[in-house]
């Protein structure tokens, strides 16, 4: 399965109490005993950042929000996810796809 690694790009080391504990994708990966990696693809451009003042008024809300802000250039990242045991195929399935995307370029 391919699925994105979390809701944002990465965040910003202020907003990682709060965000942090709001990684359920990753969770349920973990607890099921799944083998995954993550990839960076893409990172975050000019325009892409702005959003309205926050209408909710949730510390969750708050540190999305606060972590958008400045945000370009942070990383985008997907998650390869495997059944159990299939640690190996995960990692040829990465490459594959850092090899397709090259991330560094």
């Amino acid at each position: 399965m391919l699925l994105p690694t979390f809701a944002t790009c990465a965040f910003k080391h202020e907003d990682a109490a709060v965000l942090g504990t709001v990684e359920s994708i990753n969770l349920i990966v973990n607890f099921l005993g799944y083998c995954a990696g993550t990839i960076p693809i893409t990172v975050v451009k000019e325009g892409e950042t702005f959003f309205e003042e926050p209408f909710h008024d949730d510390s969750y809300t708050k540190a999305y929000w606060n972590s958008m802000k400045g945000a370009i250039g942070m990383p985008v990242g997907i998650q390869v996810i495997c059944p159990p045991w299939k640690d190996e195929k995960c990692l040829a399935i990465m490459k594959i796809i850092e090899e397709g995307v090259q991330f560094e370029k």
